[in-house]
């Protein structure tokens, strides 16, 4: 990763801290023990992703028109509820 792109990345880290940052649920923090700003993240909570995941499919497969290749997205895109 070029230093160009390791600046635009902290850039838009800091950006969404500076808005979000008295709000509940905000997206970003500041790490002083790492001194960066860090995206929080609900991969780490393995169970939530996984729920989620089984809530798509199950959307999906109960829909009244299956598409193929990737209509499923258009069905119910989970990625959305993990940010």
């Amino acid at each position: 990763m070029g230093h160009q792109r390791k600046m635009e990345e902290h850039r838009r880290l800091r950006k969404v801290y500076i808005e979000t940052r008295h709000s509940y649920g905000a997206g970003v923090y500041f790490d002083e023990r790492k001194n960066r700003y860090v995206r929080y993240s609900v991969g780490s909570q393995r169970s939530r992703g996984k729920y989620l995941r089984n809530v798509a499919n199950r959307k999906v497969r109960r829909s009244n028109n299956p598409s193929n290749h990737g209509g499923y997205r258009k069905v119910y895109d989970y990625w959305w509820e993990l940010l």
